[in-house]
C-alpha cells in the first residue's frame, strides 16, 4: 500500500512539472470578447475558450451598467471589500511580504508576450485611490519584466472597468503551488487574515 501511495505521489509530481501555456486576448471596448487558449504538457492537451458579445458595447453603456449595479448594492459591497483589502495590506509586515510574493510569483512565470491596458474606477473616488495605491507596487514590478506592457489608468469621476490586451505565458504548476503555499502558510499572512476578520466585524 505504501509503495502504491508513493508511486501515485511521484506520478502527481511529474504531472505538476509539465508546463501550462496560456494564450489570451481581451477586449471590453467596442466589440467585447475574450479568447483564451490553454495548452498542457507541450501540446498533449489543448482547450480553447471563446466568448464574444453579438453587438458592440460602448464605454458609456458599460459605465451605466456599473452604476445601476452600484445602486442595487454592489457599491456597498465594493466599499466593504476595499476596507477588508486595506486592512489586510496594512497589517504589520504585509506590504513587504506582498512585494516578495509578487516577485517570487513573477519568477515562476515565463512571459512570451503581455500587453494589458486597464481603465478602473469605483463608485467612491476615495476607494479608487486606495485600490490604485494597493495595485501600484505590483504594477511597478510587472513593468520590470521583459516583454510586459501593463498600464492602469484610474478614473476618479465614474464607476468603470475597461480592459484590453493580449498575452502568452508559460507556468510550471508545481513551482506556482510552492510559492502560494509559502505565502499562505507564513506567519505574516496568518496575522493579516486575523486582523482582516477582526476589522471586518467592527
Amino acid at each position: 500500500m505504501l509503495a502504491i501511495l508513493l508511486g501515485l505521489l511521484i506520478f502527481l509530481l511529474l504531472l505538476l512539472l509539465l508546463p501550462f501555456d496560456v494564450v489570451f486576448r481581451l477586449n471590453s471596448d467596442g466589440v467585447p470578447g475574450v479568447r483564451v487558449g490553454i495548452t498542457w504538457g507541450y501540446g498533449l492537451v489543448r482547450k480553447d475558450f471563446i466568448k464574444t458579445e453579438q453587438k458592440p458595447v460602448s464605454k458609456s453603456e458599460v459605465t451605466r451598467q456599473l452604476q445601476r449595479e452600484s445602486r442595487k448594492g454592489i457599491g456597498k459591497f465594493q466599499r466593504k471589500g476595499t476596507k477588508s483589502a486595506w486592512i489586510f495590506v496594512r497589517s504589520p509586515g504585509m506590504p513587504g511580504r506582498l512585494v516578495r510574493f509578487a516577485r517570487d510569483m513573477l519568477r515562476q512565470i515565463r512571459v512570451r508576450e503581455m500587453k494589458l491596458h486597464l481603465d478602473l474606477g469605483l463608485d467612491d473616488p476615495a476607494d479608487t485611490g486606495r485600490l490604485y495605491g494597493i495595485l501600484s507596487p505590483m504594477l511597478i514590478l510587472l513593468q520590470q519584466v521583459p516583454r510586459v506592457d501593463m498600464r492602469l489608468q484610474p478614473d476618479f469621476t465614474q464607476a468603470v472597468f475597461m480592459v484590453t490586451g493580449r498575452g502568452h505565458i508559460r507556468v510550471i504548476p508545481l513551482a506556482v503551488l510552492r510559492v502560494m503555499l509559502g505565502f499562505l502558510l507564513s506567519p505574516t499572512c496568518w496575522r493579516a487574515f486575523y486582523a482582516t476578520i477582526k476589522g471586518a466585524g467592527t
